[in-house]
């Protein structure tokens, strides 16, 4: 099992650096493709790297009379955990509003600052405009006059999420302040 920690510990650790730091150097328009992408193409490089990455002699020693594929299987599991991680530490810091106020108060010169200054940046309504604009823009929902409707895509998110939100019985914004 060490070496499956170790290598896939390696593979992953360097796909999720690679993304970084392309993403400092060209930012990807769909952020959860990019992170698939570099993921899928490290598939092959945990195998590779299993058959052939020379391991420190600790972990050698550790994982001595070990079954191969079961070794392989670890490694395999632990790199798709570690996406799933990534995913979601990375969307946490990206969309978390909580992160970015405090990021925005330690920003400003003074310790203070006022509801009215954080509201000047972040303008509720128009948060909400440029979210749902994204929304249709990759066709999760439509608008019809002023209404808007989900998409097929849109439907199969929504359930997915409350089906994801009732088995960790994860609650609203709005219910977690009651």
């Amino acid at each position: 099992m060490a070496a499956a920690l170790f290598v896939s510990g390696v593979i992953s650790f360097a796909w999720i650096g690679l993304h970084v730091a392309l993403m400092h150097w060209k930012p990807a328009q769909s952020r959860i493709g990019s992170i698939t992408k570099g993921y899928l193409i490290s598939i092959p490089c945990l195998y590779v790297a299993w058959r052939w990455l020379p391991l420190p002699g600790a972990i050698v020693k550790a994982s001595a009379g070990q079954e191969p594929l079961m070794g392989l299987f670890h490694a395999y599991t632990l790199h798709l955990l570690l996406y799933f991680f990534y995913v979601e530490g990375f969307y946490h810091v990206e969309r978390a509003v909580s992160l970015r106020f405090l990021i925005e108060i330690l920003q400003h010169r003074s310790e203070h600052v006022r509801l009215a200054e954080i509201m000047e940046r972040y303008n509720i309504g128009e948060m909400i405009s440029r979210r749902l604009g994204v929304l249709e823009q990759y066709r999760y929902i439509e608008k019809a006059g002023e209404r808007w409707h989900l998409q097929r895509k849109g439907k199969i998110f929504a359930r997915l999420m409350q089906f994801s939100s009732w088995i960790f019985q994860s609650k609203g914004q709005s219910d977690r302040l009651k």
